[in-house]
């Protein structure tokens, strides 16, 4: 991988403008086009008076002869330069800086002293060798660091936007944000996207469904929203901000996706298209989902046979846990590579022997599990991926509550293949209400 310094002037190409509306430009690469691939990091150079860097960037296609892009074309401020097919790349701004690095900082480095850009700065596309990118990346970092000193983020409290951007970086445009050296995901709601169809809702007081990006077509699992999606498995921290006008923004809370689905929208011209929709959850809220609530209620054999609703999260853990190990040691048993998907999928594991795919949804219960709970995500998957479904339930696992935390063992297995979701067999245990206050 090379790290590069693409450079803009000012007279020609108003940068700052362009990377405050996109997250994705098209840029010139008229020198060294052999030697730029997909991966190279970037930083953005602005020249003139007040030259430096103003943002750092990650190239996504290899050089191909384009036209202009057409949506850049109100940033083009010397048409000439860029008209007609020329060298051109792709690239995806990973940050922005607020306060711009700036060339006099540079001279004073005796590693960045000696770049060329510095010394022989006509041109626009320059390689930098590894000891320059590692010097320039600290000084990126450390005024990073001067900008944004703590930026602790409160509940409840308003925040610029242009200030979350200067403390951790990540596109300033758009609904989700993915800081490139920070291990977090700001993502933001409000009634601005409802143009677009991206109409969040709250469920009760601590679920909300955030709808993913992409204006139009239907929406991939892709960039942002895969970055929701796989947050967790990613180390990573959800934030969820309102939009509330004028630049400014409230948090709301730390979120963990729990569960995706897709629903029906309109894109940016009015088309329908499929959408990716999220379920989210404050990590604040109590460890009891509503389901259990209302189990909770219930004096019925039926209602205790339900995968232990009564259990605290850290025994439900442990019977998910349980109940997780023995599906994995069947079909590992029977010749299966297995792998354990159950943090981003509607499904368990996948399973794969002699170019068969197989998609394990699995329960387990400290009861005879004669009914378990099942997720509006697993009841469609199952019915969508059949006969190529199985479910696998553990009942009766042992639970036992000790002072180090709770532990599992036993468990009777039984295996459901293929497994074909009756719906007579399907219960409504709680309904989303609009309450009519107009």
């Amino acid at each position: 991988m090379t790290t590069w310094i693409f450079q803009a002037n000012p007279k020609w190409f108003d940068l700052v403008g362009a990377v405050s509306n996109f997250t994705e430009m098209s840029w010139l690469a008229r020198q060294h086009a052999n030697d730029i691939e997909p991966g190279d990091r970037v930083f953005l150079w602005l020249s003139g008076p007040s030259a430096g860097v103003v943002g750092v960037a990650e190239v996504t296609t290899s050089v191909q002869d384009l036209p202009p892009d057409e949506e850049q074309s109100d940033y083009y401020l010397d048409w000439s330069k860029f008209a007609g097919l020329q060298p051109r790349v792709k690239i995806e701004l990973k940050e922005v800086l607020e306060q711009r690095l700036l060339r006099t900082e540079l001279r004073e480095d005796p590693v960045l002293s000696k770049l060329t850009i510095l010394k022989a700065p006509r041109g626009t596309n320059f390689p930098l060798m590894d000891a320059q990118a590692a010097a320039l990346d600290s000084l990126v970092e450390a005024k990073r660091k001067s900008e944004s000193s703590s930026l602790a983020l409160i509940e409840g409290q308003t925040y610029r936007r242009r200030t979350l951007h200067e403390a951790y970086g990540g596109q300033p445009q758009g609904g989700i944000s993915t800081p490139a050296r920070y291990p977090m995901v700001l993502i933001f709601t409000g009634k601005s996207g409802h143009q677009y169809g991206y109409q969040d809702e709250w469920l009760d007081a601590d679920r909300f469904d955030y709808v993913g990006e992409g204006q139009r077509g239907d929406m991939q699992m892709s960039k942002g929203n895969a970055a929701i999606l796989n947050h967790a498995a990613n180390g990573e921290l959800l934030h969820l901000f309102e939009d509330i006008g004028k630049g400014r923004c409230r948090y709301i809370g730390e979120m963990a996706c729990i569960d995706y689905y897709t629903r029906e929208l309109s894109d940016v011209d009015g088309r329908l298209r499929q959408g990716l929709v999220f379920r989210l959850r404050r990590t604040s809220a109590e460890q009891e989902d509503a389901l259990g609530s209302l189990a909770q209620g219930e004096e019925s054999d039926v209602a205790r046979s339900r995968q232990g609703f009564r259990q605290s999260p850290a025994a439900r853990k442990a019977i998910e846990e349980r109940a997780m190990k023995q599906a994995r040691d069947h079909f590992e048993n029977e010749g299966w590579n297995v792998d354990d998907v159950h943090k981003t999928r509607p499904y368990d594991l996948v399973c794969t022997k002699n170019g068969e795919e197989l998609r394990v949804e699995v329960k387990g219960s400290t009861t005879s599990a004669a009914e378990v709970i099942l997720t509006r995500n697993e009841v469609d998957h199952a019915k969508i991926r059949y006969p190529n479904v199985c479910l696998f339930v553990v009942a009766n696992i042992v639970l036992d509550m000790k002072e180090d935390g709770a532990h599992c063992d036993g468990g009777e297995a039984t295996l459901f293949r293929p497994w074909r979701v009756d719906d007579d067999a399907l219960k409504p245990l709680a309904f989303s209400y609009t309450v009519p206050f107009d």
